[in-house]
Protein backbone atom coordinates (compact mmCIF):
# COMPACT_ATOMS: atom_id res chain seq x y z
CA UNK A 1 0.00 0.00 0.00
CA UNK A 2 1.31 3.80 -1.00
CA UNK A 3 1.51 6.04 1.71
CA UNK A 4 -0.61 8.63 1.88
CA UNK A 5 -0.09 11.03 4.43
CA UNK A 6 -3.42 12.94 4.58
CA UNK A 7 -4.86 10.01 5.77
CA UNK A 8 -5.49 9.91 9.87
CA UNK A 9 -3.95 7.55 11.97
CA UNK A 10 -7.73 6.70 12.28
CA UNK A 11 -8.42 6.36 8.60
CA UNK A 12 -5.16 4.41 8.48
CA UNK A 13 -6.54 1.66 11.39
CA UNK A 14 -9.80 1.57 9.67
CA UNK A 15 -8.59 0.90 5.72
CA UNK A 16 -5.79 -1.90 7.19
CA UNK A 17 -7.73 -3.77 9.61
CA UNK A 18 -5.03 -3.03 12.01
CA UNK A 19 -5.97 -1.54 15.51
CA UNK A 20 -5.17 2.23 15.75
CA UNK A 21 -2.56 1.68 18.61
CA UNK A 22 -0.47 -0.46 16.20
CA UNK A 23 -1.27 2.65 13.42
CA UNK A 24 0.93 5.05 15.98
CA UNK A 25 3.23 1.90 16.85
CA UNK A 26 4.17 1.94 13.41
CA UNK A 27 4.14 5.60 12.53
CA UNK A 28 6.63 6.00 15.80
CA UNK A 29 8.67 3.10 15.09
CA UNK A 30 9.13 4.39 11.25
CA UNK A 31 10.22 8.36 12.63
CA UNK A 32 12.32 6.67 14.96
CA UNK A 33 14.00 4.15 12.48
CA UNK A 34 12.80 4.03 9.66
CA UNK A 35 11.99 0.68 7.96
CA UNK A 36 14.13 -1.62 9.59
CA UNK A 37 12.74 -0.23 12.51
CA UNK A 38 9.19 -1.84 11.34
CA UNK A 39 10.63 -5.03 10.00
CA UNK A 40 12.45 -5.49 13.44
CA UNK A 41 10.80 -8.27 15.76
CA UNK A 42 10.02 -6.79 19.01
CA UNK A 43 7.49 -8.81 20.82
CA UNK A 44 7.83 -8.60 24.50
CA UNK A 45 7.18 -10.81 27.24
CA UNK A 46 9.09 -13.85 27.85
CA UNK A 47 7.55 -16.09 25.01
CA UNK A 48 9.31 -19.86 25.66
CA UNK A 49 7.56 -22.39 23.40
CA UNK A 50 7.32 -25.11 26.19
CA UNK A 51 8.58 -27.97 23.29
CA UNK A 52 11.57 -29.78 23.71
CA UNK A 53 14.31 -29.55 21.63
CA UNK A 54 13.27 -33.12 19.69
CA UNK A 55 9.80 -31.49 19.22
CA UNK A 56 11.51 -28.15 17.42
CA UNK A 57 14.07 -30.25 15.01
CA UNK A 58 10.62 -31.92 14.09
CA UNK A 59 8.68 -28.44 13.45
CA UNK A 60 12.35 -27.38 11.62
CA UNK A 61 12.55 -30.27 9.34
CA UNK A 62 8.88 -30.03 8.06
CA UNK A 63 9.39 -26.30 7.21
CA UNK A 64 12.15 -26.62 5.93
CA UNK A 65 10.93 -29.58 2.85
CA UNK A 66 9.33 -27.39 0.27
CA UNK A 67 7.54 -30.46 -1.16
CA UNK A 68 5.18 -30.24 2.08
CA UNK A 69 5.13 -27.14 3.04
CA UNK A 70 1.93 -25.87 5.53
CA UNK A 71 -0.62 -23.62 3.32
CA UNK A 72 -1.91 -21.73 6.82
CA UNK A 73 -0.64 -21.34 10.68
CA UNK A 74 -4.23 -23.52 10.55
CA UNK A 75 -2.78 -26.33 9.11
CA UNK A 76 1.02 -25.87 11.00
CA UNK A 77 -1.14 -25.97 14.68
CA UNK A 78 -2.97 -28.97 13.28
CA UNK A 79 -0.47 -30.61 12.46
CA UNK A 80 2.38 -29.55 15.50
CA UNK A 81 -0.49 -30.55 17.56
CA UNK A 82 -1.13 -34.33 16.24
CA UNK A 83 2.36 -34.93 15.53
CA UNK A 84 3.61 -33.43 19.26
CA UNK A 85 0.59 -34.29 20.92
CA UNK A 86 0.10 -30.76 22.42
CA UNK A 87 -2.64 -28.59 22.54
CA UNK A 88 -1.08 -25.07 20.97
CA UNK A 89 -3.61 -22.58 20.61
CA UNK A 90 -3.55 -20.56 17.02
CA UNK A 91 -1.91 -17.29 18.10
CA UNK A 92 1.03 -19.56 19.53
CA UNK A 93 1.78 -21.43 15.88
CA UNK A 94 1.70 -17.58 14.67
CA UNK A 95 4.39 -16.24 17.33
Amino acid sequence: MQADSSLSSAALAAKTGASLRTIVRWVNAYATGGATALLSESRGGDHRSGLDETAKQKIKARLSDPKDAFTSYGQAQEWINNELGTDKKYHAVNK
